[in-house]
């Protein structure tokens, strides 16, 4: 295990500084079919650098980040004090506010990036702006991260000192770009910059992964320590206390991970923690409840106790759990459980759903509610069979 674990962190810090990897946008709910300014053909706006003094048109427009809560209708809110992280041809989206209270009067918008601290010169944004959200005295757009050049420095550089304060952020892992904002505001130029997180793709994944690895291996070697029954690691920790495979507790495994996955997935690539939805919550509940009751079962809190097994002739070998436990009865002759089948059919499908979601929109969605009276039902339907004898 060692080595395993040796082999998984040389490879996190090899690809800490390398390239970025372009993903497509993620997909944000439009409340206006309106379409933002296409950028000027012309991009000599951003060959210089900012101006010295403030330009007349950030007395009248204010910048801010806005994040994107995922919900029924969608949620945005103004974050001008922290900076946001995204990947290489991921969507960040900003508001510009009107100081006045009237609705901003804007032309010709420009989006340039620049990493700090390389020497290069600005990029345009990737494609045209998107209009987002129209306000009575605010605009919001989205614009997408262009494929910028790597960082200067490798990351073992920028430990030892090769970094200026305020290139790099989380461990001096994420380089920052300078997100620049120009503009037509009322006949005044708008010249406004926001700090900006590069992240990576690939590292994202990387890392996510390798948590969900690192936390199976230490619970299998927990296992081992304490002999319980399995031949690989999910049966080890789904098994039961008889040597069967649990299918209420590799519900509750899968969902865990999956969950604990994407936190870790979405940290890493945009800086912060992951909005669970509702639904996903009561899906949780509808796992652990199921695992709860099938160990009250077992141990004859709830229903009548098993009754317990002969005692072995001389040394005989413990049972060991099968993939085949999870839907095939062995009290009698053995059947195909449906509602096992049923029940874990059900869970492979959220579970996958939820997965696809995490790594193209970077959240975990609403369920509708008819999946989660589905999901109930089901789990409702397994248990009450494990009552019938």
């Amino acid at each position: 295990m060692r080595n395993v674990l040796a082999r998984l962190l040389g490879l996190l810090l090899l690809l800490a500084p390398a390239p970025l990897l372009a993903q497509p946008a993620a997909p944000v709910t439009t409340t206006s079919p309106a379409t933002a300014p296409t950028p000027a053909s012309a991009d000599s706006r951003c060959l210089g650098d900012p101006p010295s003094a403030v330009p007349p048109g950030n007395a009248r427009v204010t910048v801010s980040w806005t994040a994107f809560s995922p919900g029924a209708a969608g949620t945005w809110r103004p974050d001008a004090s922290t900076a946001i992280w995204q990947p290489r041809g991921g969507e960040v989206l900003f508001t510009l506010t009107s100081l006045d209270g009237t609705a901003p009067s804007l032309r010709d918008v420009l989006v340039c990036f620049r990493l700090r601290g390389a020497m290069q010169g600005w990029t345009t944004a990737f494609g045209p702006l998107r209009t987002v959200q129209i306000g009575p005295n605010a605009i919001t757009y989205g614009a997408r991260v262009p494929d910028l050049p790597p960082a200067a420095e490798n990351w073992f550089r920028r430990v030892v000192g090769g970094a200026q304060a305020g290139e790099y952020a989380g461990l001096w892992i994420v380089p920052i770009a300078d997100f620049r904002v120009l503009g037509d505001a009322g006949g005044a130029r708008l010249d406004a910059m926001l700090p900006l997180g590069i992240t990576s793709l690939s590292f994202s994944t990387l890392v996510s992964v390798a948590g969900v690895v690192l936390a199976l291996a230490v619970l299998y070697g927990f296992g081992r320590r304490r002999a319980v029954p399995g031949s690989d690691v999910v049966l080890t920790l789904i098994s039961t206390r008889d040597g069967h495979a649990s299918l209420s507790q590799l519900q509750m495994l899968v969902w865990t991970f999956v969950v604990g996955w994407g936190g870790a997935y979405v940290m890493a690539l945009k800086g912060d923690l992951i909005e669970v939805s509702m639904g996903t919550l009561i899906l949780l509940g509808i796992s652990g409840v199921a695992a709860l009751a099938t160990k009250a079962k077992e141990a004859g809190v709830i229903g009548a106790a098993p009754p317990p097994p002969p005692p072995p002739p001389g040394q005989a070998a413990p049972r060991f759990p099968a993939w085949s436990d999870l839907v095939v009865t062995d009290n009698g002759p053995a059947t195909i459980d449906m509602t096992r089948l049923q029940m874990l059919f059900f869970t492979a499908i959220g579970a996958v759903f939820v997965t696809l979601k995490i790594l193209t929109s970077q959240h975990i969605p609403e369920f509708p509610d008819n999946f989660l009276l589905l999901m109930g039902i089901s789990n409702g339907v397994y248990l009450t069979a494990k009552f019938i004898p």
